[in-house]
């Protein structure tokens, strides 16, 4: 280790010493990154914790010779009293390093959030030992390591949700292989592939299969099952049968809530509004949500706006938007709901009373062009009493 290494170690160890107030908890204390190649990736989560009575921010640095290809992300946050949260320890060895084991220290410090500038108040540390084996060998994998097939209803598309970690050392993706079957005939097949999956890191992929069996047919009500297979370059390293049901129409729930509304205060004519609301999916199948705003002069509508579809899963929160541009000046009230596209569902409405203002500019031009007009005005009266 280098020697500005050691003497920041050593001022390190020196704050934590000195403080008389619970240190800041990491779990794990340490992290082994093993089987890593040059230009590499790899990420693992560590858990931060703030076991003290007040609300701080943590910061995490490296420190030692490999820190400059060591990240946290984040690297600060604000930890309420009693609480947690994950941080994401990256890896992402240089393309120039040799083979070897190599170690490195993440510094985790936590001070009072209320601290003044340039006031060293420091709660607590720890130091987090991180090490990193480089190799030349490649290893190529991944694994499905969760299937969730949640029921549908007759004419609404089949969903699916995988879990799946690259557990290799290099960039892959894999092949997905979906049959549906009755007994033992085949009704539906359906191929998927991924996107390029980083070593180490956990996806979560949403599968949508047609409910098509042919141009004009759903798969019927009933229980089938699904065969799902997976490749890796052509060879197969998963295979598992799940249980599909599909219910009638109208036998699963469709509901959410909207919360959390974001609109501008200050709105003018002919300025570009974004509206943003929270959306939390509380009903049996996906929602496929679209917020939608009514815009209301008096007892007339006057204009709807509707933003981009966004596929909400079961017990999932999303934040949906929407833009619209005013055109008149006015008091308007804006009914704002989300609607499924494939059922016609729709929350509760929640009203909002909208005032747009004038443009300050269109007041300015006014004015200026009340005052020539009145300035002509004037000078054809004063013209006409001196002819007179």
């Amino acid at each position: 280790m280098k020697a500005n290494s050691i003497i920041a170690l050593n001022i390190f160890f020196i704050l934590i010493l000195a403080s008389s107030v619970l240190a800041i908890g990491a779990s794990p204390a340490s992290l082994n990154f093993p089987n890593m190649l040059r230009d590499g990736y790899s990420e693992q989560t560590i858990i931060v914790s703030n076991p003290s009575d007040e609300d701080i921010l943590v910061t995490l640095g490296g420190e030692g010779e490999t820190s400059e290809w060591i990240t946290a992300e984040p690297s600060q946050v604000i930890l309420p009293p009693k609480s947690s949260a994950p941080i994401v320890i990256k890896v992402q060895p240089l393309g120039d390093i040799a083979n070897g084991i190599y170690r490195n220290d993440i510094l985790i410090l936590g001070s009072p959030l209320n601290a003044g500038e340039g006031q060293v108040a420091i709660i607590g540390g720890v130091s987090l030992v991180v090490t990193a084996e480089i190799t030349d060998q490649e290893s190529k994998g991944f694994e499905v390591r969760k299937v969730n097939i949640p029921a549908t209803e007759e004419c609404r598309p089949v969903e699916i949700t995988l879990t799946v970690v690259n557990t290799g050392n290099v960039r892959t993706s894999g092949k997905f292989y979906f049959i549906i079957k009755s007994s033992d005939s085949v009704l539906k097949t359906h191929e998927y592939q991924t996107e390029t999956m980083l070593p180490t890191h956990e996806y979560s992929l949403f599968v949508e299969i047609p409910y098509e069996v042919d141009q004009y047919q759903c798969i019927p009500i009933g229980k089938y099952s699904i065969d799902i297979i997976a490749e890796l370059d052509g060879q197969e390293i998963y295979s598992e049968t799940h249980t599909l049901i599909v219910s009638e129409r109208g036998s699963l729930s469709i509901l959410g809530e909207l919360s959390e509304v974001i609109i501008p205060s200050n709105i003018e004519a002919g300025q570009l509004v974004r509206i943003q609301a929270d959306f939390k999916n509380t009903g049996d199948l996906t929602y496929r949500a679209q917020l939608v705003g009514e815009l209301y002069s008096g007892d007339s509508i006057s204009d709807t706006i509707k933003g981009d579809l966004t596929e909400v899963l079961r017990t999932e929160t999303k934040t949906l938007e929407l833009f619209y541009r005013p055109i008149l000046p006015g008091d308007y009230t804006l009914r704002l709901y989300a609607l499924d596209s494939i059922s016609g569902a729709r929350t509760i409405e929640i009203e909002y009373p909208i005032n747009v203002a004038m443009p300050l500019i269109y007041i300015g031009a006014i004015i200026l062009l009340v005052a020539i007009i009145l300035f002509v005005i004037y000078k054809k009266f004063i013209k006409k009493s001196g002819i007179e």
